[in-house]
């Protein structure tokens, strides 16, 4: 049996946004707990707590996501397990990355409460996520370039596990790419990034509670909600309903276009079934027509056959 791969499970908290949960799982697990952080203060029981500087000193959230997208530089792990702020795990980390990498070398859980992406992207519209120009912009090209991808399921990047291929190191490269060209939302670019990435695995799990996971409800969590910028959450209503509005009519009129080819169709056979009964009905007159000069040569032919009568006598007869 091969060795098994080396493996971490790890986090971020960059700009002290919200508390870190403890995992009780790792008090028994051999698979170090990481977390990434910038805050010298943070200590935990069950967590190997690791200073890093950000990467942007004025953008918390992005900071985080070059850590969660890119592996937070823990390049002596083959294999790793990102789990948000707000995951407890409920079971071991190798079984978990047991499943997930079973069949490829990227593992996501699909998201549970959102049924698109485009959904997604009007969600972090209205909830006030990133700036409205940025989601505004990002849609529009992703509507212009893929837009099947804005139809999928979004992938829930809460848990993400990941074996360390080349493919992968280049799949996430150009996933944080588009966080720091578009929306800091990295669910919104996932879907988009990893279309044509063949060793993508997704599970249908419920997303706030599974025998992996516990999703910690966000009161009790201590988030610094002042980080979101409530002013964002109507600007891009407006064009997300016209986009929906525009979807609607397309699919409608591919109703009726689909329609209208099958009643043309219906039609050209129709016209054909009775270009048909035509040619019957005219093979048949030329029948006739044929039976009809074969008798009336006949008749000609037995009129010339046939001898004169002796006339009789006109006048009184003698006696």
């Amino acid at each position: 049996m091969p060795p098994r791969p080396t493996r971490a499970v790890y986090t971020a908290l960059i700009g002290s946004y919200e508390l870190l949960q403890e995992q009780p799982v790792a008090r028994t697990s051999d698979v170090p707990f990481i977390c990434l952080t910038d805050d010298p203060a943070l200590t935990s029981e069950t967590w190997e707590v690791r200073l890093v500087e950000p990467a942007f000193a004025m953008d918390s959230v992005r900071s985080s996501r070059v850590l969660k997208v890119l592996g937070g530089g823990l390049d002596d792990y083959d294999e790793t397990l990102w789990v948000d702020s707000r995951i407890v795990l409920q079971a071991d980390p190798h079984e978990i990355l047991d499943a997930m990498l079973a069949e490829g070398d990227l593992g996501f859980l699909l998201h549970s409460f959102r049924d698109s992406v485009l959904t997604e992207f009007d969600v972090c519209a209205r909830s006030g996520l990133d700036e409205p120009g940025r989601i505004y912009e990002q849609l529009m090209h992703y509507a212009e370039t893929r837009p099947e991808t804005l139809d999928e399921v979004p992938l829930w990047g809460a848990i993400i596990a990941r074996r360390w291929t080349p493919d992968v190191h280049r799949a996430m490269r150009s996933w944080i790419d588009h966080i720091l060209r578009y929306s800091r939302r990295d669910q919104l670019s996932s879907r988009y990034v990893l279309a044509d990435f063949d060793r993508l695995t997704t599970f249908a799990i419920d997303n706030l509670d599974s025998p992996w996971h516990h999703w910690v409800d966000e009161s009790l969590i201590g988030r610094n909600t002042k980080i979101r910028v409530s002013a964002y959450r109507t600007a891009i209503r407006a064009p997300l309903a016209e986009l929906a509005e525009a979807r609607t009519t397309i699919a409608r009129l591919e109703g009726e276009l689909a329609a209208s080819r099958q009643a043309r169709t219906e039609l050209d056979e129709q016209v054909g079934r009775l270009r048909e009964r035509v040619e019957r009905l005219k093979a048949k007159v030329d029948r006739h027509r044929a039976r009809e000069a074969r008798l009336r040569a006949r008749l000609a032919a037995a009129e010339e056959t046939v001898e004169p009568r002796p006339r009789r006598a006109s006048g009184l007869r003698r006696r």
